[in-house]
């Protein structure tokens, strides 16, 4: 009985809620771009009140639909009363209050504003006291935009470019250099073999804002170089809701086509292998594994199924469906506790084809031409699957403390279907061809929780924030089977290339399987006090600590199907089989004909396995402080103490115990000149890091049947170190605009890069350059058309927002070696540097009818994607120009919102080419191509609907 009046009461107190609206937002200091605590906002009729909290936020609710005057006042600041704030049934109105601080404290002052000028006026002064040379977006311009996910809204951000619409680059540096925080905790890597987070997986509408800092203070992580990406999700939503979306895409060259597919499993739709690819359960470890060809060729018999044959398909539109839900109890007028739950699932498919070359180079004479070794022909047909749930949990225990959870779980699958045709050794034998395939699953799931508080000592003005965090990653590579067929010259037949006694990559009939488990915790507290030091001086005193520990295991294992000698001897006519066919169960062991199948073999060696670990302490201490009414100092210094264990082998017999232990002092020092009310000129200098990876340290080497490459790692690498110093002038004009132009430069001690073996044409390994450095220039405007044909009043301009940022970036690496060995030209930007960046977009945003449209472009410069050694060349990846168009229209009061997306319209093809020339660029017929893809564009149409 209890129940059900709870119930009852809760549903009842919900449904009083919907017949009213809120108002909500922060009062912050409209010197500072501070929050105030204990902010009182009052509206007379009916007579309600709210009251700021530790982070600023204030929430009046209970209010009929219509336009009220509300007034706003602090100790020590002028009271301001703000008219036509509009409020509607059951929705909320976001109204962000700046306070000035009074000159005498015995005056009373009342400043009158109004709700638009208002609000436009707070986010201005929230862009312009940021500590740091920063860019971002908030949630209200957020909220302004048609974008579905995180990545889409990265692209709106000054110097950032997005790869794969899910990857970024800032200032033209690869994913290695950029730091990817959740609410302040480090995220895991999303990726098997790279440095990366797919941003995709996070809904824009759950993001209270998005910041990229790109100069360091104390306070924030050192290992970082181009910036520093913190996300920072809802805690407690400011009216209960549910979302519903549904969608739907087209690309323009893989939907209703026919694509290449294989059996499976039965939860493949979800991104997880149910065991169907896993290794049998009898096949014993490596260590003891057994020796004798009969035995090897019982053990083949485990393989019961046949799953290594090719279907083909008519390939589906792709899917996306999103659920959210939103929750908001308050207690005494006041928020108390939230929740906000969000589940995503999207599954795409994509087609491309291209060729794929490879060359041999004399290495001890520059001025002889390369040879082509081999050329190719690719079909790839990849299906991704991206499951993520996300709930965050809040309590509000008073306006003083704060206690927040937030959990992420994302799943992510690519299935891939390549086939490969083509002739591996012209140079040696033009006649001879090979037809290889891959079947290739791959699956992450990523776990992530932050638990943290925030706390305001009242009675010694001390703020206190700490946070526990926890990550886990499972990588797994279920199955990577690779099968090749060979047809010698003069035959009409192609044959199955098996190994017969030892497996590797030139083989067919293998299957590598991989494990990777990572779990990450880390732990924060910070302190921080205010200090008046007369009229002139203020400073804000924050000291902390941080603590951070990752373990990471790492298992794999290479396998192969060879031919089986029995006493009979080999059957050979199942070498002409076809794939579906040859690895047949009947196949394998001795055959019902007593004549020899096949028998399995393992490649495995010690290399394939490593543990690591690593800890991380840091400690800090920083001051800001205020000189006058014009300058601004933020200035510290950060230690931080990392100790990095792997434990391997380099080969057979020799082990491999790393363990290295660095402290580091980083210093950092911003000024801040505000020249007028809208303007500043920022000063900044900052040491910064670039620790090697657990994966670029392994010896472990991987073949990628991508790109016919093998990658390695090596232990000998060690950190970079970085020398920051950034310059910037801004401007803000008001409602929302915004120009401004930056300088920096940066100076590299041992940058890590991709290199090419000089000893292997086909193998690629991480080293440390001696040195390097990078600087550049980049320019933003964000503008109304209104105002820059100088007619603000007019109603069609001032719906039409025109944004451009642009990046030039001149990058040299100074020393190379590889080996010991110096490559021959060293006049080269860092691998992964474009020389340029640029962004442009055009938005009509018409509220009243529920239309808004942006076209965007964005390009990104060339950049090295494989450095060379000796005489060969670099590999470069050409930059290409991607144009996305959104159309967005909503209905039933803007319950209803259907959008159409417009991926990639120009369709450039991806080129990857051996620089011959050396000039940075592509230059059709005289470099040589090393890899060309080309893309559809792809069409989505996303139905949203808000309860």
């Amino acid at each position: 009985m209890r129940v059900f009046l709870l119930v009852l009461f809760s549903f009842c107190c919900f449904q009083i809620q919907a017949q009213t609206g809120k108002i909500s937002g922060k009062i912050i200091n409209a010197k500072t771009g501070d929050v105030l605590v204990g902010a009182t906002v009052s509206v007379v009729t009916p007579l309600r009140n709210g009251t700021s909290d530790q982070t600023g936020k204030y929430t009046v609710s209970g209010l009929p639909a219509g336009a009220y005057t509300i007034s706003c006042s602090f100790v020590g600041y002028a009271t301001k009363e703000i008219s036509d704030v509009m409020v509607k049934i059951g929705d909320v109105t976001d109204l962000t209050i700046s306070l000035d601080p009074r000159q005498n404290n015995l005056e009373t002052v009342i400043v009158k504003s109004k709700a638009r000028g208002e609000n436009q006026a707070s986010l201005l002064i929230t862009q312009k006291n940021s500590a740091v040379v920063s860019d971002g977006i908030s949630a209200e311009l957020i909220k302004r935009t048609p974008d579905r996910n995180t990545s889409d809204v990265l692209k709106r951000i000054s110097g950032v470019s997005i790869q794969d619409n899910k990857f970024a680059v800032v200032r033209g540096l690869n994913d290695r250099y950029n730091a990817a925080y959740l609410n302040g905790a480090p995220l895991p890597s999303s990726e098997n073999d790279r440095k990366a987070f797919a941003f995709d997986i996070f809904p824009a509408n759950m993001l209270e804002n998005l910041v990229i800092l790109k100069t360091a203070t104390p306070d924030m992580p050192g290992d970082f170089a181009g910036g520093v990406i913190n996300i920072n999700t809802s805690s407690i939503p400011s009216k209960n809701f549910t979302s519903v979306s549904v969608g739907t895409g087209f690309n323009t060259i893989t939907t209703f086509k026919n694509g290449l597919t294989y059996n499976g499993g039965k939860t493949d739709w979800i991104g997880l292998d149910d065991g169907t690819r896993a290794i049998p359960s009898g096949v014993p470890p490596t260590s003891s594994f057994p020796v004798t060809s009969a035995q090897r060729a019982n053990l083949a018999k485990l393989y019961t199924t046949n799953n290594w044959g090719i279907n083909t398909r008519n390939i589906l539109p792709n899917v996306n469906l999103q659920i959210t839900q939103g929750l908001n109890i308050q207690r005494k007028g006041s928020e108390f506790f939230g929740a906000l739950v969000s589940l995503t699932y999207n599954k795409s498919f994509v087609y491309s084809e291209g060729s794929l070359n490879s060359y041999e180079y004399n290495r001890s004479n520059a001025s002889e031409p390369p040879l082509l070794r081999g050329t190719f022909g690719d079909e790839s047909h990849t299906e991704s699957t991206l499951a993520g749930l996300v709930a965050n949990f809040s309590i509000k225990l008073n306006a003083n403390n704060k206690i927040s959870l937030k959990n992420i779980v994302s799943i992510n699958a690519d299935d891939k279907v390549i086939r490969r045709n083509g002739t591996p050794d012209i140079g040696g034998d033009p006649d001879f061809l090979s037809s290889s395939s891959a079947l290739w699953f791959t699956s992450n799931v990523i776990t992530s929780s932050q638990l943290f508080g925030d706390h305001n000592l009242s009675k010694s003005k001390i703020k206190i924030n700490w946070l526990l965090g926890f990550g886990n990653v499972d990588r797994k590579i279920p199955d990577l089977r690779q099968m090749i067929y060979a047809k010698p010259s003069g035959s009409d037949q192609y044959f199955a290339s098996l190994p017969s006694s030892t497996v590797s990559n030139d083989n067919g009939g293998t299957m590598f399987h991989n494990t990777t488990k990572e779990k990450i915790y880390s732990a924060k507290l910070d302190f921080s006090k205010n200090f008046d030091n007369g009229d002139n001086i203020k400073t804000q005193v924050k000291i902390g600590g941080y603590f951070q520990y990752r373990d990471r295991s790492f298992d794999a294992r290479l396998l192969g199907l060879a031919t089986y000698r029995a006493p009979g001897g080999f059957d050979n006519s199942l070498l002409l089989l076809p794939q579906d066919q040859i690895f047949d169960p009947a196949h394998m062991g001795l055959q019902a004909n007593n004549k020899g199948g096949f028998l399995l073999l393992d490649g495995t060696n010690p290399t394939y396995a490593y543990d690591a670990n690593s800890t991380l302490y840091s400690a800090y201490i920083m001051g800001d402080s205020r000189i006058g009414k014009k300058l601004r100092a933020i200035y510290g210094v950060r230690y931080e103490n990392f100790t990095q264990q792997l434990n391997s082998y380099t080969d057979f017999t020799t082990k491999l115990n790393l363990n290295t232990q660095k402290a580091d002092f980083l210093p950092s020092v911003n000024l801040v000149y505000s020249a007028s009310a809208k303007q500043n000129i920022r000063f900044s200098y900052s040491t910064t890091l670039n620790r090697p990876e657990f994966r670029e340290l392994a010896p472990f080497a991987f073949y990628d049947f991508n790109n016919r490459i093998v990658v390695g790692g090596n232990p000998n690498l060690v950190r970079a170190t970085i020398q920051n110093f950034d310059a910037r002038y801004e401007i803000y004009p008001g409602k929302g605009q915004l120009i401004s132009v930056s300088g920096f430069y940066k100076k590299f001690k041992n940058p890590i890069e991709l290199t090419s073996d000089p000893n292997n044409f086909s193998s690629t390994a991480y080293q440390n350059a001696l040195s390097g450095e990078n600087y550049g220039v980049e320019v933003e405007f964000r503008t109304l058309l209104s105002t820059l044909f100088g007619n603000e009043e007019n109603k069609l301009l001032s719906k039409m927002t025109i944004s451009a940022n642009g990046s030039y970036i001149y990058s040299q690496v100074k020393e190379a070696p590889f080996a010991g060995v110096i490559k021959g030209n060293i006049d080269r930007p860092l691998q992964g540097q474009s020389p340029y960046l640029f962004n442009t977009s055009f938005s009509y945003n018409d509220a009243d009818n529920g239309w808004s449209a942006t076209i965007s472009a964005n390009r990104v410069g060339q950049r090295i994607f494989i450095v060379g050694s000796l005489n060969e060349p670099d590999t470069w990846e050409q930059g290409r120009t991607i144009v996305d168009l959104q159309v967005v229209k909503s209905f039933l009061k803007d319950k209803l919102e259907l959008k159409l997306n417009c991926r990639d319209l120009l369709r450039q093809d991806l080129i990857f080419f051996l620089d011959e020339n050396e000039n940075k660029k592509y230059n059709k017929g005289s470099d040589k191509v090393f890899q060309s893809r080309n893309f559809g564009s792809v069409f989505n149409l996303t139905a949203t609907y808000k309860f």
